[in-house]
């Protein structure tokens, strides 16, 4: 997966887990801004993700923007 250095922002939507394209993206940013859906197990595997990511990244320290908490949808009764 190849970025190109003329976007200022990229945004990815799609499953947390350290897949290729998020590999890429972790690679090629100067800043990385995550989501993280408020369930039980997201919020215990986070900081081994995070930590997944930090050594992904192999051109200097894993800078972290922020992190963006969603909710899971509700499902009906």
């Amino acid at each position: 997966l190849g970025m190109s250095p003329d976007y200022d922002l990229v945004v990815i939507d799609g499953a947390a887990s350290a897949n290729d394209a998020l590999r890429a993206v972790v690679r090629a940013a100067d800043e990385v801004v995550l989501t993280l859906r408020a369930e039980p197990l997201a919020l215990r595997t986070f900081p081994e993700f995070l930590t997944s990511l930090r050594d992904e990244r192999l051109s200097g320290p894993f800078r972290l923007g922020g992190v963006i908490v969603t909710l899971p949808r509700r499902e009906p009764p």
